[in-house]
């Protein structure tokens, strides 16, 4: 059956100056008009439908349109929990929308939380860390337990957003003192987590039950691939310093065998769909440690998805056809 696409997403440059530093991770126009340009030149019908406030709008009606087909690529406006605001109208509407649900975005986007669901199934290791939020005192004692130098990051964040090169500390004292600074005490709940010597792996997945590719990317930035001190804060992201290289320029098979293994794991446990990026880190024993997953990651050139194009030789039309007829094939199932 062809349907007509629909794809929600905001534009970047519709409120970019709002963003911390002015850069936010949503998609340009012209990346929007490629990639429904492409959709199209797969032989489905695509329209860029609009944004949250076209959603809200269209909820209005107070009708379900269950024969629409939406492509999900918002991270939502500015407020908590944004993540889950196209997702939730999405629902309110009973239509098909790629991506995950709701609650799986939720638990995705709340770093304690989805650590808990995965340290129950003990899929993977993780680093120890201590929550802290508005509400409760600060547990000196669980501070002084972990083993230092730690990072200290928003709990419910993504795009590095709150992480600046002052968030590696290396006391109890210190995570307190940072904690209280400007830097991270707008945020309502902060992690502080072991930080992990090593490389830094980002593995995309696209696909449902058996049918899912998966794609590791090592992380380097500037000449180092091994990272025992450095932070990957807003100003690396957004001046792009970081660069991709295949993982088995440094892993061996073996390894990179257990990372898609984990990849999709983490995928199944947290309850994501279509697709997932899962960032680890891997110590030079090869021990897979996760640190955080991203149920929406951007699909255009200048993200990950360039990279994987050029180092497991395919291209974005590819990539971006995984991505439809796994929704398709889940949707109309």
């Amino acid at each position: 059956m062809c349907v007509e696409l629909k794809i929600v997403c905001n534009c970047r440059e519709s409120f970019a100056e709002k963003d911390q530093n002015g850069y936010n991770d949503h998609f340009s126009q012209t990346s929007i008009n490629f990639i429904t340009n492409t959709i199209q030149g797969l032989g489905y019908p695509c329209v860029y439908f609009g944004g949250i406030n076209e959603l809200i709008s269209l909820c209005s009606f107070k009708k379900s349109f269950p024969n629409e087909y939406f492509i999900n690529l918002s991270d939502g406006l500015y407020q908590k929990n944004r993540r889950l605001q196209a997702p939730i109208l999405l629902e309110i509407l009973e239509t098909n929308y790629s991506g995950s649900e709701p609650f799986a975005i939720a638990l995705a986007n709340n770093k304690s939380a989805c650590k808990k669901i995965l340290a129950y199934s003990s899929i993977v290791n993780m680093p120890s860390d201590v929550l802290i939020d508005n509400n409760n005192s600060i547990d000196i004692d669980k501070l002084q337990r972990l083993n230092y130098p730690v990072i200290v990051k928003p709990n419910a964040e993504g795009s590095s957003i709150g992480i600046t090169q002052r968030s590696l500390v290396s006391t109890p004292d210190d995570v307190i003192l940072y904690y209280n600074s400007p830097d991270i005490s707008c945020f309502d709940s902060v992690l502080v987590e072991e930080y992990i010597s090593g490389y830094e792996v980002t593995s995309l997945i696209i696909g449902n039950n058996d049918d899912q590719i998966i794609f590791p990317l090592l992380i380097c930035c500037g000449n180092k691939c091994y990272f025992d001190k450095e932070i990957m804060d807003i100003e690396v992201k957004q001046s792009r310093k970081r660069g991709y290289i295949h993982p088995n320029k440094f892993l061996s098979q073996n390894c990179i065998n257990n990372i898609m293994h984990v990849t999709t794991e983490v995928k199944r446990s947290i309850g994501l769909r279509d697709i997932a990026r899962i960032d680890f880190r891997i110590t030079k024993d090869e021990e897979i440690f996760f640190i955080e997953v991203n149920s929406n990651p951007v699909l255009s050139g200048s993200s990950e998805l360039g990279a994987i194009c050029q180092i497991y030789n395919t291209t974005e039309s590819q990539l971006l056809r995984y991505y439809v007829e796994a929704f398709l094939s889940r949707a109309q199932s």
